[in-house]
């Protein structure tokens, strides 16, 4: 160990060599990117999947082939008995027809009682303009869908449903529902806000002639991430024809896209540090080739193979973890600040939200300090198995 914190330290002018410090730069630049990285996914990954949970519930049951379910008060009293669950409420949803003047679209109106409990702050704290009132005759709009109509609240839209028909001699008519546009949402997802209004639950009904059914029930959840066994539970108690959904498998494809994109960043990136690690081959290389009469001495002294290897070894070693180390510190403060700060500013009006965020997690910060440390260790073998292979006869005699 002290041979190799001498031969880490200084060459024979007393500084650092070049190539070592290019090695350790390149170490600590790629680890940094890494780090930065992999948090910035990261963040966009945490901060889609509070804005999916702040509009959706964590766990939805329905029937399948979306058949109406007509006594709800079964499944809702089941959800409520579950450990963990946090509110239970009936839902409608429906495609419906919205017209304002000359402005109409094709949309989806989900009805929801006024007095719901779960994520019903998050929905009040997203609306923008107006109240948040689902009152009889009043029904809320995305900030998309009110630019397109341009409506504002106090305005009046008409929804016409397909399910909500009247036979007529010459004809099938849709009946008409004039409704209140209380107060214009934003959640920050480009789809909700464009596509989706919010009713009360009886309009809804009365909207698709449902009479007292109801489209499912939906389910928020203490945490959210067990929503995968209450959904088992549930499935488990009720049996056929009912099903659970959870938030995860309705993102399913959109969560698996961002994991597999960080996977392929990380491979990408860790080719910086593969790139470093080369650089510490060649430094121990010229250092083994540098030190060659002092192995030859070391070697006709009585130190074995295995003990040269170990030297240098831990030169590539020192390398790896100083580079690794300095990059570490850069990549998490560097990331804290700008999370914290806010400093990466983006266009609101492109993306879902107005800076880039950065999560550093410990399981990723683990993962890419193991992967420098692997390559580092692994680029000091080759250069060590040679210096270690050297007779002292020749090294003294060529020296």
């Amino acid at each position: 160990l002290l041979i190799a914190r001498r031969y880490f330290r200084a060459t024979r002018k007393g500084v650092l060599s070049f190539i070592s410090t290019f090695a350790i730069a390149g170490i600590a630049l790629g680890v940094m990117a890494l780090i930065l990285t992999i948090g910035i996914m990261t963040g966009f990954h945490q901060e889609l999947t509070r804005r999916i949970l702040g509009i959706n519930p964590h766990v939805m049951v329905t029937q399948f082939f979306d058949v109406p379910i007509d006594r709800p008060d079964t499944v809702l009293a089941l959800a409520r008995s579950l450990p963990g669950v946090q509110g239970a409420d009936p839902y409608v949803v429906l495609k419906v027809m919205i017209e304002s003047g000359p402005y109409t679209d094709g949309i989806i109106v989900k009805g929801i009682p006024p007095d719901r409990v779960f994520n019903r702050s998050v929905l009040a704290q997203s609306v923008v303009m107006g109240d948040f009132d689902l009152a009889p005759g009043k029904v809320l709009l995305g900030t998309g869908l009110a630019a397109r109509l341009r409506v504002s609240p106090g305005d009046t839209v008409t929804l016409y449903s397909t399910r909500d028909v009247v036979h007529t001699p010459v004809g099938i008519v849709l009946k008409a529902h004039t409704f209140e546009v209380s107060g214009i949402f934003d959640v920050g997802l480009y789809d909700y806000n464009a596509n989706l209004a919010l009713l009360n639950l009886r309009d809804a009904q009365e909207l698709g002639g449902l009479g007292e059914a109801v489209s499912g029930v939906e389910i928020g959840l203490v945490d959210p991430h067990q929503a995968q066994e209450a959904a088992r539970l549930i499935e488990a108690a009720l049996g056929y024809p009912f099903r659970a959904l959870t938030w995860m498998d309705v993102n399913r494809s959109l969560f698996s896209a961002l994991k597999l994109e960080k996977l392929g960043m990380f491979a990408v990136l860790i080719l910086i540090v593969l790139v470093a690690a080369f650089n510490i081959v060649s430094s121990l290389t010229i250092l083994g080739v540098e030190k060659t009469r002092e192995i030859g001495i070391l070697r006709s002294m009585g130190m074995e193979q295995r003990q040269i290897l170990r030297i240098f070894t831990l030169v590539g070693m020192f390398m790896g973890v100083t580079g690794t180390l300095i990059g570490g510190v850069l990549g998490v403060g560097i990331a804290f600040f700008a999370d914290t700060f806010k400093i990466l500013r983006l266009p609101p009006d492109i993306y879902f939200i107005s800076w880039i965020p950065v999560k550093v997690s410990w399981a990723d910060a683990l993962a890419i300090v193991g992967a420098a440390f692997l390559l580092t260790f692994l680029a000091s073998l080759y250069p060590a198995l040679r210096a270690s292979r050297l007779v002292p006869v020749e090294a003294i005699r060529n020296e």
